[in-house]
């Protein structure tokens, strides 16, 4: 099933005319749609939890040159990001015990530990 999203009372916030969003296969907390804004592939978060939203929305402006998807735009309670092309979960390397799980890993959390600390950021959350 597609999904044409436009901000309740006719806005359109995002400009997405034509998108089509689609739930994520693997569906925990959030709901997680996924779909296009123009040619750019996004992912829009939306959430009861707006405080957790919140903090995940500062970890990824925190994180954005060092591996992290694009925050795009954040209201209470949704969150449109970039979307990771291909997208592949760290989860499916160990679960198939595939040895470039650990290394992925590693390189993951090498790359975010240079991210600098900006309480220019950090302060942006309440």
């Amino acid at each position: 099933m597609a999904y044409r999203f436009a901000e309740a009372g006719g806005g359109d916030r995002w400009q997405m005319e034509t998108i089509r969003l689609q739930p994520v296969n693997n569906l925990s907390y959030n709901y997680v749609l996924s779909g296009f804004q123009g040619i750019q592939p996004v992912i829009l978060k939306l959430s009861l939890d707006t405080e957790g939203l919140h903090r995940e929305a500062v970890a990824l402006k925190v994180f954005a040159d060092f591996g992290a998807v694009k925050v795009l735009d954040e209201e209470k309670g949704d969150l449109l990001i970039g979307r990771a092309i291909p997208g592949t979960s760290l989860k499916d390397y160990f679960l198939k015990s595939d040895p470039r799980s650990l290394q992925i890993a590693c390189q993951v959390t090498q790359k975010l530990h240079q991210a600098p600390f900006t309480w220019r950021i950090v302060s942006s959350y309440p």
